[in-house]
């Protein structure tokens, strides 16, 4: 893994990004333009110069001709160097918003050939700097040195599924499978983000909501019983679980490929895997006045 210190505004917007798969047919190229132009303006009264991205791997598909998923029909470019020259023309506009990113399970099976997301990021986008390994640690902070908040960011791995009957069961389960995931990495992270499952999750702190704030009771010093809302004000030391951010980051990958190719209809290894349809997309962290005051999902 890597430890980032990165210098932040005080006001600024994290962009949660990751599994644009590049190479594939079933990219969603106009969700990765929408994101792109998002980055490039103004998002809720921040410039674009204070607009950050973190992307959490996968950012070309990277499968080879031996892989039981490949399929000609639905790969654009089955060279690698090909999906990698395609990626640095995806990434380009937004190259000076980039702050970090990941590798990723697809780039990963090429290990034999060299780290091909360092690569990218040296060679391609002549931002070493911005190669985050598989995880890594980031502490913002402001000129002053003072700590902000830190983040922990990682690929991630495995599956984040709920099979309960109820719906709103099922959406509880999975935040509370993304935080069990989560949870224990770093006790000092107040932001936690993984990608990989391609899901659009986001589990907010304890007191972040208003109909939702934990009560607890305190003795006074003249012997009366004070009502307490809880609420995590310091964020350079442990955390309790309970009171940290939790995402999933989304993708740029449909499910379902809509045109035919060369006249037939196709399908994808996600469907012939039975894989539910799920939004696609990504999340923006705003940061205002040092503090994270809300998360957004951004649906494709």
């Amino acid at each position: 893994m890597k430890i980032f210190q990165k210098l932040m505004p005080l006001n600024f917007n994290l962009f949660l990004i990751g599994d644009d798969h590049e190479g594939s047919l079933l990219r969603d190229c106009q969700g990765w333009t929408k994101m792109c132009d998002m980055v490039l303006s103004s998002y809720k009264s921040v410039k674009k110069n204070h607009n950050y991205v973190i992307h959490h791997g996968d950012f070309i598909e990277a499968i080879l001709i031996d892989d039981y998923r490949f399929d000609l029909l639905t790969t654009k470019e089955a060279f690698i160097i090909h999906q990698l020259s395609e990626a640095k023309k995806n990434f380009w506009p937004i190259r000076n918003n980039l702050m970090v990113l990941l590798d990723g399970n697809h780039t990963d099976k090429l290990r034999k050939f060299g780290e091909i997301t360092k690569y990218f990021c040296e060679a391609y986008l002549d931002k070493p700097e911005a190669y985050g390994t598989w995880s890594c640690h980031i502490t913002y902070h402001t000129a002053k040195n003072e700590v902000l908040f830190k983040h922990f960011c990682t690929h991630g791995a495995g599956s984040i599924n709920s099979y309960a009957g109820d719906t709103e069961q099922k959406l509880a389960n999975v935040k509370v499978l993304l935080k069990r995931r989560l949870a224990n990495k770093f006790g000092d992270t107040l932001l936690n983000s993984m990608g990989h499952t391609h899901k659009l999750i986001v589990c907010a702190p304890l007191g972040s909501i208003p109909d939702k704030k934990p009560l607890f009771l305190k003795a006074s010093k003249d012997k009366k019983v004070e009502k307490k809302i809880t609420r995590v004000e310091k964020t350079d030391g442990y955390i309790h679980p309970d009171f940290k951010w939790y995402c999933n980051t989304g993708s740029f990958l449909n499910l379902y490929l809509e045109e035919s190719v060369e006249g037939q209809e196709v399908s994808g290894y996600a469907e012939k895997a039975n894989y539910d349809p799920i939004e696609t997309g990504f999340i923006v962290v705003c940061v205002r006045d040092g503090k994270i005051s809300e998360v957004d999902i951004i649906k494709t």
